[in-house]
């Protein structure tokens, strides 16, 4: 089932380059029910896993915000969205949400998924923690490779991926986050490097990102799924 999960996310993952995220999370429900995958648990493992990802994201803007000087009391705030972000996991908040998307994608729900339990979001979101790190100090080499940087600097600097990739998560108007990632980094960078570091690095990532996924997605494309007969019931 490992190998076919791959699959699933490589192929269903760059519909996000549509307009409007919900394309992602309806290739997702389609290719679950190819495989005989419970709607509720599918949607629920995607619902851990964005929710996850923007809590332990999150995190990593404190880094920026010694930037932030017209926000009085920036800890504060930060402390703020991470419990307002800690609310998603609230089992009726949950669970209205995964109502939402089945009726989006036309799926019925047999049963509701139980509440997540504290193991399965701390697990979650320090996997995708370390996915944050991992890609910050890619980040972090980018512009060192560009311009000299301070010890202040890499701090500040780490932060610029994560909270890029956070506001195009939350811009489902827009086709995989495109211009509102990168005008975030790019705001960011400009406090306080030259402009054509600001606009290079964004840029660079973008690419090296959507090169990435490009090559998942071949890769998950020659694949043979290996539960489809079973799932099938043929």
């Amino acid at each position: 089932m490992l190998w076919d999960c791959y699959k699933l996310y490589s192929l269903a993952h760059l519909a996000h380059y549509l307009p409007g995220r919900i394309w992602s999370y309806l290739s997702f429900a389609y290719l679950g029910k190819f495989l005989g995958i419970e709607t509720a648990q599918l949607l629920a493992a995607l619902y851990l896993g964005f929710a996850a990802s923007l809590l332990s994201g999150a995190v990593f803007s404190v880094f920026a915000l010694p930037l932030v000087e017209s926000i009085s009391h920036p800890y504060l705030v930060l402390v703020m969205a991470l419990a307002l972000l800690l609310v998603l996991f609230y089992p009726p908040v949950f669970h209205s949400i995964i109502r939402v998307f089945a009726k989006i994608a036309r799926s019925r729900l047999s049963r509701l998924p139980q509440p997540f339990g504290f193991k399965a979001i701390n697990l979650a979101s320090l996997s995708y923690g370390v996915s944050w790190l991992l890609n910050s100090a890619g980040v972090v080499l980018l512009v060192a490779s560009l311009h000299p940087l301070s010890l202040e600097q890499v701090l500040f600097t780490f932060s610029v991926f994560p909270l890029g990739y956070l506001v195009g998560y939350l811009a489902f108007f827009t086709a995989g986050g495109l211009g509102v990632r990168e005008g975030v980094m790019l705001a960011i960078l400009s406090g306080f490097l030259p402009m054509y570091v600001a606009v290079v690095v964004p840029i660079a990532a973008r690419l090296l990102a959507m090169s990435f996924e490009g090559i998942w997605f071949l890769v998950a494309l020659k694949m043979p799924w290996r539960n489809r007969v079973k799932a099938g019931g043929k």
